[in-house]
């Protein structure tokens, strides 16, 4: 059972690395022009990171970039929702792997 993207083992669960080593990639692509610039995605996800990544592009094929660019959109969004909103905190239920609040 998964509570918080930390699976009973006590590491990250697979979706919240997978989705890490999205935002990261997006980044090494993209580098300024990015539209999230996660520069902690892969360092959270550690060792694996790059493993992870070209499994992803296999899977994918010519796909992999663009689910890459979706998943940071996305967190871009959330992002500057929130910090546009004046909020002085919030909550990221299962977020495993968010790095926005050290960023």
């Amino acid at each position: 059972m998964e509570r918080s993207g930390i699976s009973g083992t006590g590491v990250a669960s697979r979706t919240a690395m997978i989705t890490a080593c999205g935002r990261g990639s997006h980044l090494l692509r993209y580098g300024r022009q990015a539209v999230l610039e996660d520069w902690l995605a892969w360092a959270f996800v550690g060792s694996e990171a790059e493993a992870i990544t070209a499994r992803m592009r296999a899977a994918f094929g010519d796909s992999a970039p663009l689910l890459a660019t979706w998943g940071s959109a996305r967190s871009r969004f959330a992002e500057d929702w929130l910090d546009g909103s004046g909020a002085k905190q919030y909550v990221i239920l299962g977020a495993g792997l968010d790095s926005f609040a050290w960023r």
